[in-house]
């Protein structure tokens, strides 16, 4: 089964971390998702940490610990943002999931622009920061479909060149 029990985190159970203190050019506030041998990737320069069968408050300080190795004084929040849909297997021992109607949609609290974890008010709004990183990947998709026709354009002609060469 997908996640872990009532009260610790396991494999497809998303955590949101909060770290003050990060690398200023490799912020961490974002959600992670529990990895399927028990670890969350935070990400290049931080690498991973495994928080499998871990409370919250453990997961926290685990968390804390493996970065302070990267950072000084990492001041680490960490929540439980969801967990993995239950799974079933059936002959053939394939692992399907159980369809769930309770999941809520994804919300964040609105932040200051000062203090990005610092709560303007109790509105919330969908997460944001996603919706530009997905505007940002379908603008990068974009460009590289341009990129890739331009590049076969210069194949085919320099097949075509190196025809008449041949000829």
């Amino acid at each position: 089964m997908a996640g872990a029990s009532k009260n610790k985190i396991g494999p497809g159970d998303a955590v949101l971390i909060r770290v003050n203190n990060a690398l200023a050019d490799q912020p961490i506030g974002d959600v992670f998702y529990v990895e399927p041998m028990g670890t969350i990737a935070l990400g290049p320069s931080y690498g991973r940490v495994d928080v499998s069968g871990l409370s919250i408050l453990e997961a926290e300080e685990a968390v804390k610990k493996h970065l302070m190795t990267v950072v000084e004084n990492p001041q680490v929040q960490l929540t439980l943002a969801g967990r993995a849909a239950p799974s079933a297997t059936f002959a053939g021992a394939s692992t399907y999931p159980i369809a769930t109607t309770t999941a809520a949609p994804s919300y964040r609290t609105v932040f200051d622009k000062q203090d990005r974890y610092a709560p303007q008010d109790a509105t919330t709004i969908p997460d944001q920061p996603l919706l530009e990183r997905i505007d940002a990947m379908k603008a990068n998709i974009q460009a590289l479909q341009d990129e890739l026709a331009k590049l076969k354009m210069q194949s085919e002609k320099a097949a075509n060149a190196h025809a008449l060469d041949r000829q």
